[in-house]
């Protein structure tokens, strides 16, 4: 039983690291690979997102007096192939959130966990691939 217990450790593990690669859940904090300093995400579990430049971050959910204010949100979902990540702008009107711009893009996981990312600008049509040079890879943190 000794004997079988690494194994079935490293059977978990596994089984754990997968279930992160497959899935709608990115909640946490992602740095852009060539420079930790540059771009970044911290997504949260109940469906708002920060943008990370340097110790820089904007957007989030409402706080306080939040009229009149922009804040930013996120959806994540799945088509044949890819996982879609929106990035919604959403101003607070007369205590209303209505979206301002949104952000389509697509990701998939790397084998090791990272994540490659491709997200033009607003208004642009959602990406149908990855294309080199049209996309980011982000490391979680």
């Amino acid at each position: 039983m000794i004997k079988a217990l690494p194994l079935v450790i490293l059977m978990l593990a596994s089984v754990s690291s997968f279930a992160q690669k497959d899935s709608t859940d990115i909640t946490g904090t992602w740095r852009w690979m060539i420079d930790k300093k540059k771009p970044g995400f911290t997504f949260t579990k109940d469906g708002w997102v920060y943008a990370l430049e340097g110790n820089n971050k904007m957007g989030g959910p409402p706080t306080g007096d939040a009229e009149g204010k922009t804040f930013m949100a996120y959806k994540v979902g799945k088509i044949p192939g890819f996982y879609t990540l929106d990035i919604i702008k959403v101003k607070i009107i007369n205590k209303k959130q209505v979206e301002q711009d949104r952000v389509k893009g697509l990701f998939v996981y790397l084998k090791d966990g990272r994540m490659k990312i491709a997200l033009p600008g607003p208004g642009t049509p959602r990406p149908t691939k990855l294309v080199s040079g049209e996309t980011m890879v982000f490391t979680r943190q």
